[in-house]
């Protein structure tokens, strides 16, 4: 009898186009049984922050794979600041043993750092994405905190090891869909490559 597919979580901020490609992919690999969950469901005014216009993505972003929007209880919720999204759902969800593994895109909101420790009380293997560079100059305790986290949510790290069989697992199925360069998402009639930054916007 074969292995049954593994129960891949994903948690991200909000529907992003160059995203929405990628998770198609991910949904479609054999081994993998992969949902998404969203911690905010952004307005015009919401996405263009940083971008200087508001905008709503010209595709459907959210086509091809199992998805669920969180319930943000943040004060003020948004995306430009740590506290704009706080979803504590996130530890019924992951403690009820839906997933064999989570995957967290980033560790700048309040709600990733909540998928962190709901992984690290479930004994869940986390592993966490992120496109950040080291060209951003950054505080030294900043670094010096980022140096002190990694370790402990990276694949490799020792506390993983009771679960290394399922991070074996999961690590080339990402990592396939990551870099193949078949699978490829259409941006106004152009080409990208899955997981690559790029962003076709329309202004609103």
């Amino acid at each position: 009898m074969g292995q049954r597919n593994l129960r891949v979580g994903f948690v991200t901020t909000h529907p992003i186009q160059y995203h929405a490609a990628w998770f198609r992919a991910l949904a479609q690999e054999p081994t993998l049984d992969f949902e998404v969950l969203y911690c905010h469901q952004p307005s015009a005014s919401d996405q263009g922050i940083g971008f200087g216009v508001p905008f709503t993505w010209d595709m459907p972003l959210l086509d091809g794979y199992r998805y669920r929007f969180l319930k943000n209880v943040a004060t003020k919720p948004a995306l430009g600041s740590y506290r704009g999204l706080d979803t504590p759902e996130l530890r019924s969800l992951i403690s009820a043993a839906r997933y064999d593994a989570v995957v967290v895109n980033g560790w700048h909101y309040k709600s990733l750092w909540q998928a962190i420790r709901a992984c690290w009380t479930a004994g869940v293997p986390v592993l966490v994405r992120s496109d950040s560079h080291l060209h951003t100059p950054r505080h030294p305790l900043k670094q010096l905190l980022k140096v002190c986290a990694v370790p402990l949510v990276h694949p490799e790290a020792g506390w993983l090891s009771r679960r290394r069989a399922v991070v074996e697992r999961l690590l080339p199925a990402l990592r396939r869909v990551s870099r193949s360069g078949i699978r490829r998402a259409s941006c106004r009639g152009s080409d990208v490559p899955v997981g690559v930054g790029s962003a076709c916007l329309t202004a609103r």
